[in-house]
């Protein structure tokens, strides 16, 4: 037997080397038949083609073009809404979104609508916690719940025929949760043990610190505060389930194999007994006036060899013109691989692993970002090539945004929302953008229009939104190394307040 599995491996080995020599250009068995060929012959019979197309670099392809679908709109006697963009594919996905997001939250409640929604996904009245798992396995499904800034949604992913039983059993989590009293205070455990790990990651608390700073109680953590959640009990839920899901302030979200007919049969039979009701209105937004000049904010861990970095201001809320403008920008500063600033921290300097930057726009308030983790020594090296970049951009020239870099990145942008269709799921959340940013059912066709129609002189309009000389920047590290590395570079740092990262 040893024998016998000694032969066959030496025998898989061999054709791996023959295998081997074949695709990287060495001596091969002649096609059965041929003669064998010398490697003079070879060389002449080469050096007769000719080889000069090797050198010319293959031209682009003619852009491509592609339409997407504009949202169906319906809404049911009681204020329901109803979205459907109707696709041709193997399976539905369905949602049900509530305008219930972290922005619905009071002062030192940040945290509920999450934990809201956590809990009413843990059983209802009709289906212990078991039970509603197994009604959602027995669709082939999982049972997914998310809250942003503006919004909250339950989905679940079906086959077509599975429809009426999915959106039922979406219906009976938003309109009969349990919110047993155990449940509470084991999800509620289970959440602050998660925040209190999430603290601990260097970036992810550099960004919470980061927009607390900025924007102070109406940037509080979605997820919440620990000391907020430590607050929370039963009834703070159960009051703001019965506030904000309300007919008013719902809507049934599909993309599938479904009519609009269908859709609104189905919503009807799950919601249609809800009675007609408005969620409350939000007070006027209070937000911490800018800062007078760039702050630094740190957050020791002492012994960390890497810095992570944050640096942020208030940018423009969602609804204001230039949106598309202000993605171009951000996609060619630090969107992509090849934007400019990881060309310059990453590619040219090696201070990090890679820098991005984000535009954030709620419906109320919006954000520019940028985060990396840098090595300890080069931080303010790192912090001061960055700065560098923004002010370059933030001139608002149009001459100093090359035409390569802008169609690069509208093209990314192009072809990112394109990728969106190929899967219902992501084609459900842009049509979620719509509910809870309040957008028209047409928006990614208009998008696409207008990102193709940004010019340099409308990326450098927005690009001068930038004020460098007045960020929030917050740096997690240790700060025993890092406060003599800035105080050479003139860049003042301050210990951040406890509560920024709490």
């Amino acid at each position: 037997m040893n024998q016998r599995l000694g032969k066959a491996r030496a025998t898989v080995t061999a054709a791996f080397v023959v295998v081997g020599q074949c695709l990287t250009g060495a001596a091969c068995a002649p096609a059965a038949g041929g003669p064998p060929q010398t490697a003079e012959a070879a060389s002449a019979a080469g050096a007769a083609v000719d080889q000069s197309w090797r050198q010319a670099i293959p031209s682009p392809a003619a852009p491509s073009s592609f339409d997407y679908p504009a949202a169906q709109t319906a809404q049911l006697p009681n204020g329901v809404r109803l979205y459907l963009v109707p696709r041709k594919s193997g399976t539905v996905a369905l949602s049900l979104n509530a305008l219930a997001g972290g922005s619905a939250c009071s002062a030192g409640r940040s945290g509920l609508a999450a934990l809201t929604l956590r809990v009413m996904t843990e059983a209802t009245r009709q289906k212990s916690a078991l039970q509603l798992a197994e009604a959602a396995e027995s669709l082939g499904a999982q049972l997914d719940f998310d809250t942003g800034r503006d919004g909250s949604s339950i989905s679940l992913e079906v086959l077509p025929s599975d429809a009426e039983a999915a959106l039922s059993l979406l219906a009976e989590v938003v309109t009969e949760p349990r919110f047993a009293a155990e449940d509470v205070r084991r999800l509620r455990a289970q959440w602050l043990d998660s925040l209190r790990s999430e603290r601990q990651e260097p970036v992810r608390l550099a960004g919470l610190a980061g927009m607390r700073a900025l924007f102070g109680d109406a940037a509080a953590p979605v997820d919440g505060s620990v000391p907020d959640v430590e607050r929370l009990e039963r009834e703070d839920l159960q009051r703001f389930h019965r506030e904000w899901y309300v007919s008013g302030n719902l809507a049934v979200l599909a993309v599938g194999d479904l009519t609009m007919e269908r859709l609104t049969e189905l919503a009807r039979k799950g919601l249609g007994h809800l009675p007609a009701r408005t969620a409350p209105v939000l007070p006027a937004l209070k937000l911490p006036p800018p800062p007078t000049q760039t702050t630094v904010w740190l957050i020791d861990r002492p012994g960390a060899v890497q810095t992570a970095l944050f640096a942020g201001q208030a940018f423009p809320e969602r609804s204001a013109p230039g949106y598309e403008a202000r993605q171009v920008v951000n996609n060619l500063l630090g969107g992509l691989f090849t934007s400019r600033l990881n060309l310059n921290l990453r590619e040219k300097h090696a201070y990090t692993y890679g820098v991005r930057s984000r535009v954030l726009a709620a419906r109320r308030f919006g954000a520019f970002a940028v985060q990396s983790s840098i090595e300890t020594s080069n931080t303010a090296d790192a912090l001061e090539q960055l700065l560098l970049e923004l002010r370059t951009i933030a001139a608002g020239k149009p001459e100093q945004i090359t035409p390569e870099e802008l169609e690069r990145s509208k093209a990314d942008l192009v072809h990112e929302l394109g990728g969106h269709l190929e899967h219902v799921r992501t084609v459900l959340a842009d049509t979620a953008e719509l509910y809870v940013d309040g957008l028209p059912a047409d928006h990614q066709q208009k998008f696409l229009s207008a990102v193709r129609s940004v010019d340099r002189a409308a990326a450098a309009t927005e690009a001068a939104r930038l004020t460098p000389e007045h960020m929030t920047i917050v740096l997690v590290g240790d700060q025993q190394k890092l406060l003599p590395l800035l105080a050479a570079k003139g860049i003042a740092a301050q210990p951040a307040p406890p509560e920024l990262g709490e």
